[in-house]
């Protein structure tokens, strides 16, 4: 049982236990916490799962439920849903294409130069929204970085025997390399 696993983990790692569990289609694993009182979710993309072994099941758990108890500012309640929030607007604002009907067959060009120009109308704005969500970002790379070495660790040192390919010394950050035709990470010195 994917609650009692969670509710475990919760009380190996001394944080509160989670307020849901949530199955996705996507290829994920994630928290995040939502409404007034941040109640604090883990999702679980049903592929990833699926192809995991037990124990890897039980790491990424630990995994998620550590990230509650890190103080990754992408996770405050204010700068998470400014993040949010502006991802999804730069989302509807990009410029998808118009599929109205044209009104006369003489005129195929009116919806043409329609979905023009509101492509060009939300271009701007759109712009302007996902600079400031790239500028949030770059503001809190460092700090969100160290809170995921931070839950690697506290997964690590949670009691379920989670193995971690990444070495997690602060000071020190990944790089990618590619060794005998596979791509692995490890750290070099700064």
């Amino acid at each position: 049982d994917l609650y009692a696993l969670a509710d475990q983990i919760s009380n190996g790692l001394r944080v509160r236990p989670i307020d849901g569990l949530e199955l996705s289609p996507w290829f994920e694993a994630s928290t995040h916490r939502a409404g007034v009182r941040r109640k604090a979710y883990v999702t679980l993309g049903v592929p990833l799962i699926t192809i995991l072994e037990p124990q890897e099941r039980v790491c990424v758990m630990a995994h998620e439920v550590a990230h509650l108890a890190e103080h990754d500012p992408r996770r405050a309640a204010i700068l998470g849903t400014a993040l949010d929030t502006l991802e999804t607007w730069g989302f509807f604002l990009q410029a998808f294409p118009s599929y109205g009907v044209a009104l006369s067959p003489d005129i195929p060009t009116q919806d043409a130069l329609q979905s023009a120009f509101w492509g060009i109308v939300r271009f701007i704005p759109a712009l302007v929204v996902r600079s400031y969500h790239r500028l949030l970002l770059r503001l809190v790379l460092r700090q969100s970085r160290e809170a995921e070495y931070r839950a690697d660790q506290r997964a690590h040192h949670s009691g379920h025997s989670c193995e971690w390919p990444l070495r997690t010394d602060r000071r020190r950050q990944p790089r990618w390399t590619r060794e005998s035709g596979t791509v692995c990470r490890d750290m070099e010195d700064p």
